[in-house]
């Protein structure tokens, strides 16, 4: 028998569910450059090391274009994969009033793999006070200025 490692198993640390400072619904954060900053040295510093990172947000790749631009810069070179992960909630209601998570993992392994999925985003559309809103950020901001003025 020929062995093709060495040894066994190596366990590595995936968190596939990270939000970011700004996130929508779920911002821990004050959204600062300094917040950023803080952040990303507190993944880079987490001991075990996290080899994979999901960054989530609601409807949009907001927080992940941004973390990637940071990582473009020299940031988290220690993690050997981001994906992005994009959150959704939706119906039917739980039996405790909540909405049921729902979340897509994309494969970034695409070069052009950001607009790609933006473009996509803006064939999901949610049906809202008798017009189809997008998932694009502009689309969804000008839906919840509808929503609260």
């Amino acid at each position: 028998m020929i062995k093709t490692y060495g040894r066994g198993s190596e366990w590595r640390r995936w968190d596939l569910h990270i939000h970011t400072p700004g996130t929508a619904l779920n911002d821990q954060f004050d959204d600062s450059d300094g917040s950023w900053d803080e952040y990303l040295t507190e993944i880079e510093a987490a001991d075990p090391q996290i080899a994979v990172i999901g960054v989530t947000d609601y409807l949009t790749l907001r927080g992940y274009k941004k973390l990637l631009a940071y990582r473009n810069q020299g940031r988290l070179q220690n993690i050997k994969l981001v994906i992005p992960n994009i959150e959704y909630r939706i119906t039917p209601i739980t039996k405790d009033g909540k909405s049921i998570n729902m979340h897509l993992l994309i494969s970034p392994d695409d070069p052009d793999h950001v607009a790609r999925i933006e473009e996509g985003l803006t064939h999901l559309t949610i049906p809202r006070a008798g017009e189809r809103v997008s998932c694009t950020e502009d689309s969804l901001r000008r839906f919840g200025y509808t929503l609260r003025p």
